[in-house]
């Protein structure tokens, strides 16, 4: 039997959140201890690569005007709220991030916001919060996982597992009576990473959700059919049946010279390394071979959108069904496209030769 974490063998019990129950854990971690509420801060200072002093106090669900509630607030000594901290494991992004906050920084004079998740979900999650920032905020690259809005807050992605492992190294020399406490909470983020159950609750139960589970097969299907009956590309139905697995649903057809299949992938969902959607695309030649040309094609394809022969496909949010899939129907093309583009350039260099 598998031993975990008292921590990780208790949260089925607790009703609060994946978020809450770390975040809290995480700051009565750094609360009982002056050294290891400087090592936090010091940790976001080198997230955010900006100076930060070591001397601030966190609060949790500090709520705003507008209701956002990070999880997180840091105050300087003189009592204003300098920065925020927001955890993630598996839930989404919620309406107000990181918008709301960045905005709430900015009113503040503030120094950043920080975002925390597991180490499969960096970045993908960094991702989606880039493709958020309002359009009216100057975005400048600071690193691979920092930017800075407005020349004035920075914004940055780190993992449980970074900050937990700098925690312990410092209790285990100077506060070692929290290094129990820290590997509590090493245990429940592990435990999560391994299983991510997220206990069901009231709320599960609704018949909502039963419309919401059956959503992803309709849209592919009627996506698969919305292609087949558009005129301006050539398309049939193909040999292959659809398929249903234990992680998603497959539909197969042929668009001008190529095989494709759609896809509603839980695995590609939970632990991709682009960016976050359900829905993903592969183009092959009509032998279903994924060929040089293949490979060239997606050459041409943005990295974040991408993974291995894969290509992500964004739903429209708060759209109906029919706008959704005009609009995921308009991204298949584009990249039928792209490849139509590498192959009748290659046949030109070929003829050439």
């Amino acid at each position: 039997m598998t031993q975990t974490s008292l921590l990780a063998h208790l949260y089925p019990y607790f009703k609060g959140s994946q978020e809450d129950v770390a975040t809290s854990s995480l700051n009565y971690i750094i609360s009982c201890s002056d050294i290891l509420n400087s090592a936090f801060t010091n940790h976001i200072s080198k997230t955010l690569e900006t100076p930060v002093s070591d001397r601030f106090q966190y609060n949790c669900q500090a709520v705003g005007e507008n209701k956002e509630r990070p999880d997180m607030a840091g105050y300087d000594t003189n009592g204003d709220e300098k920065l925020l901290c927001e955890a993630k494991f598996y839930a989404s992004l919620t309406i107000n991030q990181p918008n709301t906050y960045l905005s709430r920084l900015i009113n503040e004079d503030g120094i950043g916001l920080m975002f925390i998740c597991p180490d499969i979900r960096k970045n993908g999650l960094w991702n989606e919060i880039l493709d958020r920032i309002d359009k009216d905020l100057s975005v400048k690259h600071v690193s691979e996982y920092c930017v800075e809005i407005n020349d004035s807050i920075r914004l940055g992605i780190t993992t449980w597992n970074s900050i937990l492992k700098e925690l312990e190294q410092i209790a285990i020399t100077n506060v070692f009576n929290s290094v129990s406490d820290i590997r509590q909470l090493q245990g429940y983020c592990q435990q999560l990473d391994s299983e991510a159950f997220i206990p069901y609750q009231e709320e599960d139960m609704g018949i909502d959700n039963a419309i919401k589970a059956d959503r992803p097969y309709r849209l592919l299907d009627e996506l698969f059919d919305a292609i087949i009956n558009d005129t301006r590309y050539k398309s049939n139905r193909g040999t292959y049946n659809p398929a249903t697995f234990r992680y998603g649903y497959r539909r197969y057809l042929e668009i001008e010279d190529f095989a494709v299949s759609l896809e509603y992938d839980i695995q590609k969902w939970k632990n991709c390394q682009s960016i976050t959607t359900p829905f993903w695309l592969r183009i092959k030649n009509k032998k279903w071979e994924f060929d040089d040309q293949c490979k060239k094609a997606m050459l041409t394809i943005d990295n974040k959108l991408k993974d291995g022969e894969f290509i992500a496909l964004i739903p429209q949010r708060y759209a109906a069904l029919g706008e959704v899939v005009e609009g995921m129907k308009k991204q298949i093309f584009n990249y039928i496209e792209i490849f139509k583009s590498v192959s009748t350039e290659s046949e030109k260099t070929s003829d050439r030769r």
